[in-house]
């Protein structure tokens, strides 16, 4: 992992564990769960011990979680996502606009899995979540 001070994943192999385990060295940003029927889809790993940072709980679920890094004066968003192809994608969008809104920073990086084909990641069109997707990120100006 050198090299890497933050790892947003989707879908990490999770095992019988149902959430992400990488040993005591990393910091993990996760809903920690133990259903296996609902296993943590998304994480984000910060390896660099001295990266602080904030974590709001209450918007974390096994699909989104989000920390605020404080490098120096500056406050960085961090989103990880995975938006299942069959899940509700209104509401994880809903999710996803409250957590960037209580966010006490307009610099926001999202990473994820969006089941969704958009010309923003390098598709040749957009499909109909992949516009849904960035109409939501274009109403909190992303």
């Amino acid at each position: 992992m050198q090299g890497f001070s933050i790892i947003l994943m989707q879908e990490p192999y999770v095992g019988a564990k149902a959430h992400l385990s990488v040993g005591s060295q990393y910091r993990v940003i996760q809903k920690v769960t133990h259903d296996i029927s609902k296993p943590v889809r998304s994480a984000i790993v910060v390896t660099d011990p001295t990266i602080q940072f904030s974590v709001n709980p209450n918007f974390h679920s096994e699909d989104i979680v989000g920390v605020e890094l404080k490098l120096g004066y500056i406050k960085i968003g961090i989103i990880s996502m995975y938006l299942h192809e069959k899940g509700n994608l209104d509401e994880d969008l809903q999710i996803i606009k409250k957590y960037i809104s209580s966010m006490k920073t307009e610099d926001i990086i999202i990473g994820g899995d969006a089941n969704a084909k958009s010309i923003w990641w390098g598709c040749n069109a957009d499909d109909n979540r992949g516009k849904t997707i960035m109409e939501a990120l274009a109403e909190v100006n992303l």
